[in-house]
């Protein structure tokens, strides 16, 4: 066998390291072997196994808990790449996580341990889903609700299942918890880039659950009645909204609100769809006296200019509502859902009657 052009270590030699709270660790720096195996030989004998062979390693055991941690905030800490963005503490989250698994009663409340791990991460794309002794999210209360005026509000209902709960009614309490305090819960688990987007993964949550649940709501009528009704979660679909057809009632995709003015919502339309149905509709509002509408955050592409309907302005119409200077930009960020992306300036039209078409609503 060749040797090395290196000199190695001895196989005596090992790295000691202080890990903190009274623990350390003893790592080889080589490991020679030869015809008969590894060296040197193993004196002690290996330790009977505590557990039986067919232990089914869960979140209701102590050992699997703190493993988990350790596997999950390492994979975190070397393959992270935006640690430098979000400038979270990453040594301290080991410690507190470590910590709450160690005395965490069972698998459900590790599992709270882990989503305020991943959440320290300050990034949507991360999620802790189901795991061994956990209930299944595959329910969710018969109702959409979003957060209004810092209020739980009622947007949506299942009447088959939603008994006397009508849309603007406002959530006061689930399951006898101030809404304020259980939003505030629920936000220290989700992980977002944005206070807007861990809010609405938030109201989400608190809707979902297991199918067949109970939930109980305190509510309050726009005329100031208080009620408490218990709601049972429904079997929905595995997406994040459970239920897409449980979402804020709305008008018609494109509808005139009076002569040359427009709601339009972009998430329930096509590309091809925006160009023969939307803009001929905008162009004839236009043509009536109605507000020149925005509806490009930049210019349109040349090889789409042809697809504008005729009386529609092109190039000129960034000038009419911006003036002599450039067409507002694209800006990408995160913004509240069904709100847009668009960068928004103050318009130099004279008319002042401007209609900017975002992700979902025309304002008008």
């Amino acid at each position: 066998m060749p040797r090395s052009p290196v000199p190695l270590p001895k196989p005596e030699e090992v790295f000691t390291a202080n890990l903190g709270g009274g623990v350390s660790c003893r790592l080889l720096l080589s490991l020679y072997a030869d015809a008969h195996g590894t060296r040197p030989k193993a004196t002690a004998r290996l330790r009977p196994p505590t557990k039986p062979a067919d232990f089914p390693p869960t979140g209701d055991d102590r050992a699997t808990r703190l493993g988990g941690i350790v596997v999950a905030w390492n994979i975190f800490q070397h393959f992270y790449p935006y640690f430098e963005e979000v400038r979270t503490d990453w040594p301290a989250v080991l410690r507190d996580s470590l910590t709450s698994a160690a005395t965490d009663a069972d698998a459900a409340a590790y599992h709270l341990t882990l989503r305020r791990l991943v959440a320290k991460l300050y990034d949507g794309h991360a999620v802790v889903r189901g795991g061994s002794g956990v209930l299944p999210w595959d329910g969710a209360l018969p109702l959409a609700w979003d957060w209004v005026e810092d209020k739980l509000v009622v947007v949506n209902t299942d009447p088959a299942h939603a008994g006397r709960v009508n849309v603007g009614d406002i959530v006061t309490a689930i399951d006898g918890t101030p809404t304020t305090e259980r939003m505030r819960r629920m936000e220290a688990l989700v992980s977002g880039a944005t206070p807007q987007f861990v809010s609405y993964r938030a109201m989400q949550d608190l809707r979902n659950g297991a199918a067949g649940q109970p939930t109980m709501l305190t509510l309050q009528t726009p005329k100031g009645e208080s009620y408490t009704v218990t709601l049972t979660r429904q079997p929905a679909d595995d997406s994040p909204l459970r239920g897409p057809g449980l979402r804020e009632a709305r008008l018609p995709r494109c509808t005139e609100l009076k002569s040359g003015y427009f709601y339009v919502d972009l998430d329930r339309f096509h590309d091809d769809d925006l160009y023969t149905d939307v803009l001929p509709k905008l162009a004839r509002g236009h043509e009536a006296g109605g507000p020149p509408v925005d509806h490009r955050p930049i210019e349109c592409p040349p090889e789409d200019q042809g697809r504008v309907p005729d009386g529609w302005p092109r190039s000129q119409l960034c000038r009419d509502i911006y003036g002599p200077r450039r067409a507002p930009q694209a800006r990408s960020y995160h913004r509240r859902p069904h709100v847009g992306n668009e960068r928004r300036r103050k318009p130099l039209h004279p008319a002042r009657r401007i209609a900017h078409l975002l992700t979902a609503v025309s304002r008008v």
